[in-house]
């Protein structure tokens, strides 16, 4: 580039290189038989191909791999097969560890069971092995800054989305007296918004009860980034729309159920919805909406298949 100057020498005594006033060290080169080298550029890419072929090694469980954390689950009516499967495919896990000079880290390992009220309190005994450590079983844990609950009601995610946010929301106010509607607006969008809109996809089909504090808490913002005493006036001023709005466009707009339509998806989202056309070979009102289906619980009302559908449905309205 013209006007800059680089100067590029090697200190082979010191094993160093400098480009103008910048030093670079460089460590000796080392045959590595197993592993990755932490912080290079292909580190990563490499653990992903080390790794990948770790869900092939299990035989009736399925996994989930997002880096170093993986996920095994199975689905039965009866939790005691549950558990003798689990059992057996952690085994083929473990051995699969040691052979590629890997190891799980049994004390961040945990198990949950998801499922019904009425079906979780009838397991009173589920235990489950790595090697001789008995992995604890809790009623929550948190996947990938998703906080999953037994029931999958998304109440505890809620409730720490509120919790989390509102510590900033607070922050933001302690700053209100020092920022303008401009400068507060920014940072509502780059600290409290991204909290708010993270996978809300997956979680969009929770209670409406459970939401309304994520509404009060957005009108809380509002008040503090618009200077007004009236939350109604300052999503007005700031043109701000309610959360549900925007998880419902990031369903539907935001193609998560289009891509189920598409197959472009896991497998287990694949064939997920139906059109009535489908179905019904009559062309009628409604042949282009999906299909709604029936359901028996209050469960399966907030469940993706369900609201999913609703949402896609009201988008063409």
């Amino acid at each position: 580039m013209e006007g800059i100057e680089l100067v590029w020498f090697k200190d082979y005594r010191s094993n160093r290189t400098q480009v103008g006033g910048y030093q670079s060290f460089f460590s000796d080169p080392c045959a590595l038989p197993s592993g990755v080298p932490q912080g290079s550029i292909l580190g990563p890419l490499f653990f992903v191909l080390f790794i990948n072929d770790l869900p092939d090694a299990v035989l009736q469980c399925s996994i989930l791999l997002y880096v170093d954390d993986a996920v095994i689950f199975f689905t039965h009516r009866d939790a005691m097969v549950i558990e003798k499967v689990l059992n057996e495919e952690l085994v083929i896990v473990n051995n699969w560890t040691h052979k590629n000079f890997l190891f799980l880290n049994k004390h961040k390992t945990e198990v949950v069971i998801f499922g019904m009220d009425a079906r979780i309190s009838q397991v009173s005994c589920f235990k489950v092995y790595i090697g001789n450590y008995e992995l604890t079983r809790v009623s929550e844990f948190k996947y990938l800054g998703i906080v999953l609950d037994e029931n999958v009601s998304w109440k505890a995610h809620v409730k720490y989305l509120i919790t989390k946010g509102g510590k900033r929301v607070g922050m933001l106010g302690r700053l209100q007296k020092n920022l303008t509607v401009g400068a507060a607006n920014t940072l509502y969008k780059l600290l409290i918004v991204p909290i708010f809109y993270y996978c809300d996809s997956v979680w969009s089909c929770c209670n409406k009860c459970d939401t309304d504090g994520l509404e009060r808490l957005q009108r809380q913002a509002a008040k503090i980034v618009a200077m007004s005493s009236s939350s109604d006036t300052a999503m007005q001023i700031l043109k701000w729309v309610p959360l549900e709005t925007r998880r419902d466009k990031h369903v539907c707009t935001g193609k998560l159920v289009k891509k189920c339509l598409t197959n472009n998806v896991p497998r287990f989202l694949r064939n997920y919805f139906t059109f009535n056309r489908d179905v019904v070979p009559r062309i009628i009102r409604q042949s282009n909406c999906l299909r709604i289906p029936q359901i028996r619980t209050e469960a399966a009302r907030t469940a993706f298949f369900y609201n999913g559908a609703l949402i896609y449905k009201k988008s063409l309205n």
